[in-house]
């Protein structure tokens, strides 16, 4: 018969303690991980609105705060169901009292910046950040071709491609050209790509973008298949030259005979 080995009392309340302290640390960790703002990056035109969404708060709290820069925008007195905006968000905001989400309207660039909601009650929480970049939108970009005239090098071409006062250079020989990108700041691109025959220009940021494109096409009309220098003036008169000759000679021994 198996006789089945009984651990001392000591042994067994030091397995409980530990026990215990591994459940209270894990419901400790779990608390701040769910308790833990949510944090989050949003781009936004200048002119537009956005529209900020806190994670629910639950009911456990007196008063729900949107702050900018911990400059206070809005309170919200749940009990009494009343909202006090601050100077100068008047007139700029809508606030959701089911959703607590706040609306700003007519972004501009000095409303980039750090936002958080957070309650006030038995315990004061944090329940969401926001980091805003407000952007003005992009401008056309400028896309120029300059031909090289000479004779060696009539089948060659410089791409300019300008915006926000930067430029990338690109070079061309046959339809053929170097594709270029430039990183700006503020998260701007500019970049010069080539599909087929087509020259694309674009300039872009995060909330949107402008393309220029050009054709290729007619700056081949200089070049031959080989590369060569090909001018549109010039004719076929030269080559018929000795034929042009030849003739002459037999007029004249035709009439010599005659006579």
């Amino acid at each position: 018969m198996e006789v089945s080995e009984v651990l001392p009392l000591s042994e067994l309340g030091i397995f409980t303690s530990f026990t215990r302290m591994t459940l209270t640390l894990l419901i400790f960790v779990v608390s701040i991980l769910v308790s833990f703002a949510v944090s989050s990056d949003m781009f936004m035109q200048v002119g537009t609105s956005v529209q900020l969404n806190p994670v629910y708060p639950g009911q456990d709290f007196e008063v729900f705060l949107w702050l900018f820069h911990n400059n206070t925008i809005g309170k919200y007195y749940k009990d009494i169901s009343k909202l006090k905006l601050y100077s100068p968000y008047e007139g700029r905001v809508e606030f959701n009292e089911e959703a607590h989400s706040l609306i700003l309207k007519n972004l501009q660039r000095n409303d980039t910046g750090f936002y958080e909601a957070k309650t006030i009650g038995e315990t004061n929480k944090v329940v969401v950040k926001y980091r805003l970049t407000v952007l003005d939108p992009v401008e056309t970009p400028v896309l120029t071709t300059t031909p090289h005239m000479q004779s060696s090098e009539a089948c060659n071409m410089t791409l300019t491609c300008r915006g926000h006062d930067y430029s990338v250079i690109s070079s061309c020989y046959n339809e053929i050209c170097d594709e270029m990108e430039l990183t700006l700041p503020g998260s701007v691109t500019l970049t010069l790509t080539v599909s087929g025959r087509v020259v694309n220009c674009n300039l872009s940021n995060p909330v949107g973008w402008k393309a220029t494109d050009i054709e290729i096409t007619p700056l081949t009309q200089h070049c031959t298949s080989h590369g060569k220098v090909h001018h549109p003036g010039s004719s076929n008169s030269a080559h018929l030259g000795p034929f042009k000759g030849s003739m002459l000679v037999i007029i004249l021994s035709v009439l010599c005979i005659t006579k």
